[in-house]
């Protein structure tokens, strides 16, 4: 006699006469098809779901996170089912590879379980050569009607671009007219070529910290609110530092993990203190495009930091932030890194600047400044400068010359790494605060501008201009 049988979102079967559920019988979605099919009448959400092998009393199953919702299936028997197949519409249909073994069957589990692996495999690699070709197709398709004016389609063709030209040359390193070849070799070269970028010149003492003043008790502590905002924000794909932790696993921590270190950043801001290991970035050297890869110049560094430290800086950076947006503190000539402001504000200022100007018939002469490597070689004593001229408090003034001072690198090549290098200016790249910091330090410029001197500050890139009824 035929059984009437329900799938219920657990992907346990269950007995319709009597609702009660079988301990194992799974299911595996077998084909692309099928699952747009599920997607379209929303019995599951867009994406395969995550497959893991079920042992139970000798049984071997399939089983998917996500599945058929109350859908009814007709067994010829309970003691073992394999093959089934379930009718969605009139033409589509889902292929089930499960299985429900009774304690007394005897049944060979690693074979079975070596069996579907290898139909699982075969089957992912088959979809994902025809997903990747599809998207390849699609871009393409994409190109075929390339927008200039549209930031998408640049991204798209950069991106290609980038694919087609990423492969994994053996680096080879000319310096002083000698190759270069060893590993270990050329990951000291180039830390000693960032050593010399990351070494103030003429270094000066950073001002003492003002005392005087308690601030603004927004840096006094950290709340739980801002804690887990920062957690969630944190970006899933993000590069783990030298400690090998990334932002996926900081996000699956348990409870009593989360308000140790809730504790421990709030005991880090009350101190004033940045621990030493947050302190160290691993970076690796990326070539430029259609630069000679034997140039030790044509290299750009990716510097990585550990994520636990970014999300304790993400924290204080949105506090910063919103501080000194508040207070006004920044000229409204700056527009870098700032909330509802772009660089088309400053472009659009200077240019009708400029034609106000040409119908009076005057003349408009313009200046522009390009700082080379600017976030490099900013020098720690003026950023603290700028920083201990803000009204607020001693933690948070201390906390972030802590951040600045005693930092260090070591560079990354395949499987060779440098020795330690020290940072001794600079702001350290990736992180979200080194950006705020900076435009605080920079904006500074715009107190020593005259008046009748117009100027355009974005980040540390800045124009100024003056109009006048001759060149004189």
């Amino acid at each position: 006699m035929k059984e009437q049988y329900n799938i219920d979102d657990l992907v346990r079967m269950m007995k319709k006469s009597t609702n009660q559920k079988l301990p194992q019988v799974k299911a595996l979605i077998t084909d692309q098809k099928s699952h747009e099919e599920l997607v379209k009448n929303g019995f599951i959400k867009i994406g395969f779901p995550r497959i893991r092998v079920t042992a139970w009393r000798g049984g071997v199953a399939l089983c998917i996170k996500r599945s058929l919702n109350r859908k009814t299936i007709i067994l010829e028997s309970t003691n073992e089912v394999i093959g089934i197949m379930i009718d969605l519409t009139d033409n589509s249909s889902i292929a089930i590879f499960s299985i429900y073994v009774s304690p007394t069957t005897q049944l060979d589990t690693n074979l079975f379980t070596q069996i579907l692996l290898n139909f699982l495999e075969r089957t992912l690699k088959r979809e994902l050569t025809k997903f990747k070709d599809s998207q390849l197709t699609d871009k393409f398709k994409q190109l075929s009607v390339f927008n200039q004016s549209n930031s998408k389609d640049w991204k798209l063709l950069k991106k290609l671009d980038n694919d087609s030209t990423n492969d994994d040359h053996p680096l080879n390193l000319k310096i002083n007219n000698q190759n270069i070849t060893d590993e270990f070799e050329i990951a000291n070269k180039f830390a000693e070529n960032l050593f010399e970028i990351f070494t103030e010149k003429n270094p000066s003492d950073s001002p003492p910290i003002n005392s005087g003043t308690h601030g603004d008790s927004t840096f006094n502590s950290n709340t739980r609110e801002e804690f887990i905002k920062a957690l969630k924000n944190l970006k899933n794909n993000a590069a783990p530092g030298s400690d090998g932790i990334n932002n996926t696993i900081l996000k699956r921590l348990p409870l009593n993990y989360l308000n140790r270190i809730f504790n421990f950043f709030n005991a880090s801001l009350k101190l004033g203190h940045v621990s030493a290991i947050w302190k160290s970035s691993l970076i690796t050297m990326i070539p430029k495009k259609d630069k000679p890869r034997d140039e030790i110049s044509s290299y750009r560094p990716i510097s990585l930091i550990n994520c636990i430290s970014k999300w304790l800086e993400k924290i204080i950076n949105e506090k910063l932030k919103n501080w000194v947006e508040s207070e006004n503190l920044l000229p409204t000539t700056q527009a870098g890194f700032r909330k509802n402001k772009r660089t088309h504000d400053q472009i659009l200022r200077l240019n009708q600047d400029i034609l106000s100007n040409f119908n009076k018939k005057r003349l408009t002469g313009a200046v522009f400044f390009d700082l080379e490597k600017a976030f490099d070689k900013t020098p720690h004593s003026g950023i603290m400068e700028s920083i201990n001229s803000l009204n607020i408090g001693w933690n948070i003034k201390k906390w972030i010359e802590s951040f600045l001072e005693n930092r260090n690198f070591k560079v990354k090549v395949k499987n060779a790494s440098s020795s330690i290098k020290n940072i001794s200016c600079g702001l350290p790249q990736g992180s979200c605060l080194s950006p705020t910091l900076f435009i605080i330090y920079f904006s500074g410029i715009a107190k020593v501008i005259k008046e009748l001197v117009h100027h355009a500050i974005y980040a540390d890139d800045l124009v100024i201009w003056v109009s006048g009824a001759n060149k004189k």
